[in-house]
């Protein structure tokens, strides 16, 4: 994806077996963010800077587990940064 500020993104969408509701998250691309929803109420969105696999690196995004969206800057300098849903 390309957003407005010409930043190349790319999404990798890696999914485990559901235990709960059904987690779909949707990102948009934005002048110099990234919109992500969901549609389900009281799920948590993670984030990892270091590897999907690094269980010990994921941590809660601030907020995420009484919102259905946030919009996150986008960073040019960080090179991966990944984002998960996880049903409490």
């Amino acid at each position: 994806m390309d957003n407005a500020s010409n930043h190349s993104i790319d999404v990798n969408i890696t999914a485990a077996p559901p235990t709960g509701p059904k987690a779909t998250l949707s990102v948009t691309p934005g002048p110099g963010s990234l919109d992500l929803t969901w549609l389900e109420p009281g799920m948590i969105l993670q984030t990892n800077a270091v590897s999907v696999t690094s269980p010990a690196d994921w941590f809660a995004y601030p907020g995420s587990s009484s919102v259905t969206n946030v919009i996150l800057p986008v960073d040019p300098d960080s090179a991966n940064v990944f984002f998960r849903l996880l049903y409490p």
